[in-house]
């Protein structure tokens, strides 16, 4: 088997069950507001008055449907067929 080409400043996606150090519940309790995760819309949702206000996003990993207001979404990097990353543009602007 070949071993692996990794390059510094490589992108790379892991679960953080296979995380060696820190173990897992140290690394849960340091995980602080800013992480930024990636998932998928599932639904968008109004704020009373305002059409598409909140998207309902799933996470992998996280087992409950996270409400994020829609001008806090970004354009994401998807993992494409386990192995090649490919930038994901979406219009966020009226897709919601």
């Amino acid at each position: 088997m070949q071993p692996k080409k990794l390059i510094s400043d490589q992108p790379v996606a892991f679960k953080l069950k296979d995380t060696v150090c820190p173990d897992i519940s140290e690394m849960v309790r340091a995980i602080g507001p800013e992480l930024q995760v990636t998932g998928n819309i599932v639904f968008c949702s109004d704020g009373g008055d305002q059409k598409n206000r909140f998207a309902v996003v799933e996470v992998a990993g996280i087992h409950t449907p996270l409400i994020v207001p829609v001008d806090c979404l970004e354009s994401a990097v998807r993992l494409v067929e386990g192995r090649a990353w490919q930038s994901v543009e979406p219009p966020l602007s009226g897709a919601c």
